[in-house]
């Protein structure tokens, strides 16, 4: 895969503010993929793409900057941050923030 190259698509589409393509570039900078690993970089997109209601992937965005307050990667560590982060993300219509249903 050429992580390189798609960060840099990525980069050029979330320049042109298509925040799907900012999600995108955050994770790859999660993981160090393509880009240099900056955590930093990675909350200011999903903060970015979070706040935007209506358009693409603002539910992922929303949930992976949750998982970075939770744990304190690249932002203070928030936990009520990332438990609003969390129900937004699940309000958005991103399943994976939605608490799971207990099974009897």
């Amino acid at each position: 895969q050429d992580f390189a190259r798609a960060a840099n698509l990525f980069k050029q589409s979330c320049d042109k503010k298509i925040l799907t393509a900012c999600v995108g570039l955050g994770r790859l900078h999660v993981d160090g993929n393509g880009v240099p690993r900056d955590e930093v970089e990675a909350a200011q997109l999903f903060k970015q793409a979070c706040t935007v209601v209506g358009d693409g992937d603002v539910g992922a965005a929303c949930f992976f900057l949750a998982n970075l307050y939770t744990t304190g990667r690249g932002v203070t560590q928030d936990v009520d941050s990332a438990s609003y982060l969390t129900r937004r993300a699940c309000d958005l219509g991103f399943q994976d923030a939605c608490p799971k249903k207990k099974s009897s």
